[in-house]
């Protein structure tokens, strides 16, 4: 429309015509809405270039999911570990063990025996594994998730960050137990690498029973 007003204008002044003021104010009408969409398209252009550069710019500060910032893979604070273990004790609430294990635990961590690493959802702990520091292999120890977690990759996600942990510990193996039962276990375990086996005894746990181990290079 505002192309056709200029065409008529030239031939207005080809001709000497007299210009019609109708004709000038809907021509500056139809430029300002193309100025305007103009702006708006350049606008939009400069807010999806911003927001791919701060979607590139995201980075996890701990071992999280990517695909899902709302779950974390990490070492556990004292606060942690004792909001895990009193889940732990509630949902075995007739052993009393497990609140002797609990204090056992707490001990461990603060002396650097032990180093337990949790799953955390929303900053609420679902999930844990605990690393027993020994000669010449640290143990993967205690692999936990609540069980509406099970079944979605995190206890693998949590046991690379355990053997990333003892890697820089100076580690160049680890190893693992299972019992000889536990064929699904066993068979996640030999996906994850454990497939060399060094050694079968008796766990100190009674209902566990005999125990065999593997272990992975680091």
């Amino acid at each position: 429309m505002a192309t056709n007003i200029v065409y008529i204008w030239i031939i207005r002044f080809i001709t000497a015509e007299p210009f019609r003021w109708q004709e000038i104010i809907t021509f500056l009408q139809y430029s300002l809405i193309w100025y305007l969409l103009i702006i708006v398209i350049l606008n939009v252009k400069q807010y999806l270039k911003e927001k791919e550069k701060r979607m590139a710019e995201i980075t996890p500060t701990t071992y999280s999911d990517i695909e899902n910032l709302s779950y974390k893979y990490k070492e556990a604070t004292i606060s942690e570990l004792e909001l895990r273990w009193d889940k732990n004790i509630a949902d075995n609430i007739n052993d009393e063990r497990w609140v002797a294990w609990k204090a056992q635990s707490v001990e461990d961590n603060k002396n650097g025996k032990y180093k337990t690493f949790v799953v955390l959802y929303n900053d609420e702990p679902i999930g844990e594994g605990t690393l027993i520091f020994s000669s010449p292999y640290p143990e993967v120890n205690a692999l936990r998730i609540d069980k509406q977690y099970e079944g979605k990759g995190h206890i693998s996600k949590l046991i690379k960050v355990m053997e990333s942990y003892a890697k820089k510990a100076g580690y160049a193996s680890i190893k693992i137990g299972v019992e000889p039962a536990e064929t699904r276990n066993l068979g996640m375990y030999l996906h994850w690498g454990y497939d060399t086996f060094i050694e079968s005894k008796t766990s100190d746990i009674e209902e566990e029973g005999l125990l065999l181990y593997y272990s992975k290079k680091l």
